[in-house]
């Protein structure tokens, strides 16, 4: 690139592309200036961190893929740059698939299974596909209210990800001592039958698919199957509007003294296939910025303590989220604010940490989110008014900043929560004003765990959960074809406008109304079930038109209250059931 003088030019060589051959995970690489001219100074980075300050370095590069950037300085202080993609493969690199991610050096694998995945067709052999190991939380008691994580119990979920650019066969291999009894590929509306051989699990997929593959029962040491869809559009790497991170281990720690990368308007941060990012980002007022690709952000350096959220984006209409999978959140996973315009696809949160909800959104219009995969502690999607638990009430007070929420379609995702919510909206807004949320579709979406314990009288309850508290009204919102799956404890249905005392005193919410329930199916049992509550704090801020629109419970249609094991205080209604022969 010319630096704006013509005998000034950058040229930090062609890309390389290396076998590490000795399988150590590090290679020495020769850089070369040598096309360059005109220069005096030389300044070698990666992500901002100086590298090398010589003509022709050789550096230590550790396995994965480097953009290196070149900048060069001529005796007048003018100054040119140019960009090399270093790439350093393991000795297995030439029989994997590109649908097969590169295995990210230095990560250990999970201990309990061993993933082979092909295309379908004949003469295609199967590749060995990288498990990864991520914490979720397994404390059967539930979220009690305290902000300690004291007493939480935790285990290492397996994760195995790849492209699904058709047909895939997936052949797992059991390492624990145990023998297989039983097999469950969730969601069950997938309708994917495994054949088991000894240790073996073999099943296809159609395409591009999200599972849990549940051995024994396993429902926290199980196997998440992410079949993400081939990109179609990946940026370049050395692109000045993009934030690059290549296949192989990154830390953001290594570029900020917070380990926060703050990305702006405009920018894209792409993290490829195989790319391991440890850190977070933040996007305030970054209008156009989007966070795509098919890597891992992690964020589980960060102490509990910290309340790090992973991703933020405040105020940055048009905002994109799309691909990547993120693990290890302290606090919220995202945290999606203010923002008129903003959509989440394909995004997958595989996490147990603290209150690491997965899907965020506070105060936020005009958003679709949709083909997600969210296994969170916490709250899987959540949709809340300008929630000043997370922020300073000035932050919403800036002229011409969205506190309303509206037009929001969550679809076509699968909501595990393992102390939590699968489906929550309402709970916090600007005090003592409140906020409108409205407009508001679940659609299409399989909850494979809900447990809560009935902390402070219930109001944290509810797989579908509606909670209208800090003075805000709750109205026009759709459940449809939800398929509660497991339920380990809690309710199936859940709304009030009760106050909740855990924040700001409990300010009672003023009105939930248009509230309809349509095909939602409880598909289990459960022992420690508790009847749906529907309860308003008075006459002044009721609950009115409910419908439970062919809706099951245990099999059956909830026609009313008895058969939907609903508890319905005073100043809810008018209540509507229908069903197959309702009038």
């Amino acid at each position: 690139m010319d630096g704006g003088a013509s005998l000034t030019i950058a040229n930090a060589g062609p890309d390389q592309v290396v076998i590490d051959n000795d399988d150590d995970g590090f290679e020495r690489i020769a850089l070369s200036s040598a096309g360059s001219t005109g220069a005096v100074t030389y300044d070698w980075r990666e992500h901002g961190v100086a590298l090398a300050s010589g003509a022709n370095p050789t550096l230590n590069f550790r396995r994965g893929q480097h953009l290196v950037f070149l900048t060069v300085t001529d005796a007048r202080g003018i100054a040119a740059t140019d960009a090399v993609l270093v790439t350093i493969h393991d000795k297995a690199a030439s029989e994997r698939s590109a649908w097969n991610y590169p295995p990210a050096f230095g990560v250990a694998s999970h201990p309990d299974y061993t993933v082979q995945v092909r295309r379908m067709g004949a003469g295609r052999p199967f590749e060995t596909v990288f498990v990864h190991a991520m914490q979720v939380c397994k404390n059967r008691d539930g979220w009690d209210g305290s902000a300690s994580t004291r007493g939480w119990i935790y285990d290492n979920t397996a994760v195995a990800m790849f492209d699904a650019p058709g047909p895939m066969e997936v052949r797992v291999t059991s390492r624990t001592s145990a023998p297989i009894k039983s097999v469950v590929l969730r969601p069950l509306n997938r309708n994917i039958a495994a054949a088991v051989s000894g240790a073996q699990v073999t099943f296809v997929i159609p395409g591009p698919t999200q599972l849990s593959l549940e051995i024994n029962g396993e429902m926290y040491r199980n196997l998440n199957v992410i079949a993400n869809p081939p990109e179609t559009f990946v940026p370049t790497p050395g692109d000045p509007n993009v934030v690059w991170f290549g296949a192989g281990v990154h830390d953001i720690a290594g570029t900020t003294q917070t380990g926060i990368l703050a990305l702006e308007a405009g920018k894209t941060l792409y993290l490829a296939p195989g790319a391991f990012v440890r850190g977070a980002v933040s996007a305030r007022n970054a209008k156009g910025a989007a966070i795509r690709g098919r890597g891992i952000l992690t964020a589980s350096a960060f102490a509990d303590d910290s309340y790090q959220w992973a991703i933020e984006a405040w105020n940055s209409p048009g905002f994109l989220l799309e691909g990547i999978l993120v693990t290890g959140s302290p606090d919220n996973t995202t945290v999606l604010s203010a923002t008129l315009g903003l959509t989440v696809r394909n995004f997958k949160v595989i996490s147990g940490r603290h209150w690491d909800d997965g899907v965020h959104i506070n105060a936020c219009k005009n958003v679709l989110v949709q083909d997600c995969y969210v296994r969170t502690a916490d709250d899987a999607f959540v949709i809340y008014g300008a929630n000043t638990v997370n922020y300073e009430p000035r932050d919403w007070r800036v002229a011409g900043v969205n506190q309303d929420s509206d037009n929001i379609t969550v679809q076509n995702s699968v909501a595990w929560s393992d102390v939590a919510h699968p489906l929550m909206l309402g709970t916090h807004g600007l005090q003592p004003e409140g906020n409108v949320i409205e407009n508001v579709v679940f659609r299409n979406i399989d909850a494979l765990e809900h447990r809560q314990t009935p902390y402070q009288n219930g109001i944290y309850e509810g797989a579908v959960s509606v909670t209208c508290n800090d003075s805000n009204i709750v109205r026009n919102v759709l459940f449809e074809d939800i398929r509660i799956e497991r339920m380990t404890s809690g309710q199936i249905f859940h709304i009030q406008t009760n106050g909740n005392t855990d924040y700001k005193g409990g300010v009672h919410g003023e009105l939930v109304e248009n509230i309809t329930f349509r095909r939602v199916m409880w598909l289990g049992t459960s022992q420690q079930e508790r009847p749906s509550a529907l309860k308003a704090a008075g006459a002044t801020h009721p609950v009115r038109n409910v419908t439970f629109d062919h809706c099951q419970r245990n099999g059956a249609w909830i026609t009313d209250a008895a058969s939907g094991n609903l508890a319905i205080g005073s100043h809810v209604g008018p209540i509507r059931y229908v069903y197959p022969g309702s009038p």
